[in-house]
């Protein structure tokens, strides 16, 4: 089994604990207050980038919840992840059909598609982030903007 399938899996599995750990006021877990702060913050600096209406792409969609919090603010957004689960779950979740199954080292979409990329807390799971980082540019439009996170290891 490869990294890339063990990731796959265990982002599947968890795909119900992921969606719950969204659903309280409040999070319980500090992994949970970790990876809210981090959304609110990207929020911040996609407000502040791109105008509303943009196009972005949630690279690493997981249930949902990033792009949900997108399509409020007025973006035009459409999500990728490797977990079937997480995708079933982010389409329900923001009741649009604008997700898909796949890889951030090749994604499925053209080259200049997007205005903007947000990708958080992906790229610490691969074997090195080279590919996924040429293919986040390869899919920006000229100018475009990238907002990628990954956890602080202390």
């Amino acid at each position: 089994m490869t990294s890339k399938d063990s990731v796959k899996r265990c982002f599947g599995d968890r795909a119900s604990e992921w969606a719950a750990s969204y659903s309280g006021r409040e999070p319980r877990t500090l992994s949970a207050k970790t990876l809210r702060a981090r959304q609110r913050f990207a929020l911040q600096i996609v407000e502040a980038a791109l105008p509303r209406g943009s196009k972005i792409l949630d690279a690493g969609c997981g249930p949902g919840e990033m792009a949900a919090q997108l399509m409020q603010r007025g973006y035009e957004v459409w999500g990728l992840d490797i977990a079937e689960p997480m995708v079933r779950r982010a389409r329900e979740r923001c009741r649009a059909n604008r997700f898909r199954v796949g890889d951030i080292e090749r994604i499925p979409f053209p080259v200049n598609t997007f205005d903007g990329v947000v990708c958080l807390g992906v790229v610490e799971y691969l074997d090195t982030d080279a590919k996924a980082l040429r293919e986040i540019e390869r899919v920006l439009k000229p100018g475009g903007k990238a907002v990628v996170s990954t956890p602080n290891a202390l």
